[in-house]
């Protein structure tokens, strides 16, 4: 009896030993998993930024002088970023939004320019288009706004 009792202590323990080397392997993986999934969102935040900046590009190539880039808020229309240009001495909006985002504003949002070419922000209804995940807003009262419209549409 006293083997058994022995064998089965022996077994108890080996088994927990061997939990406990899964659970830290799992663990190390999951960490491993949120490391790789941080690095893809910053690696998409860069190219999302290198949009905006072949946007403003293409402003200046086409004749335009922009003064001032400032980050503003983008969580009212559910975008992951916004920039305010002032293009010519008049502000436009350029926003980064997650096309697979499940987030009500968003969606509600991107359906709204993508079928109306508008979006309500704060009641006030106003112009928006869309170019892939990039969205152009507060273009509508800039003294060049049908330029500003067509170097965005034809953003690759």
């Amino acid at each position: 009896m006293n083997i058994k009792k022995l064998s089965s202590i022996i077994i108890i323990f080996l088994f927990m030993a061997l939990m406990g080397c899964f659970s830290k392997s799992d663990d190390s993986s999951k960490t491993a998993l949120a490391k790789a999934i941080a690095k893809n969102k910053a690696e998409n935040l860069q190219l999302d930024e290198k949009r905006v900046d072949d946007f403003i590009n293409a402003l200046t190539s086409n004749g335009f002088q922009i003064t001032a880039k400032e980050l503003v808020s983008s969580a009212i229309i559910g975008s992951k970023e916004g920039y305010e240009l002032t293009a010519n001495g008049s502000n436009i909006e350029i926003f980064i939004c997650d096309l697979t985002s499940n987030e009500e504003i968003t969606v509600k949002n991107l359906e709204d320019v993508y079928e109306k070419g508008m979006i309500k922000v704060n009641g006030i209804t106003s112009k928006a288009r869309l170019n892939k995940h990039l969205m152009l807003m507060g273009y509508e009262n800039h003294p060049e706004k049908d330029k500003i419209e067509k170097i965005f549409t034809d953003l690759k």
